[in-house]
């Protein structure tokens, strides 16, 4: 499932890699960061 729209944006929710503002997937595991 897609991450609650307040999430703060700064580290995947999944793996804990820290991803650039504005990034849709998770450059290490690929997990969607928006919906």
């Amino acid at each position: 499932p897609p991450p609650p729209d307040d999430w703060a944006q700064g580290a995947c929710p999944q793996c804990g890699q820290s991803v650039p503002s504005g990034a849709v997937f998770c450059e290490r595991c690929g997990f969607r960061l928006k919906a």
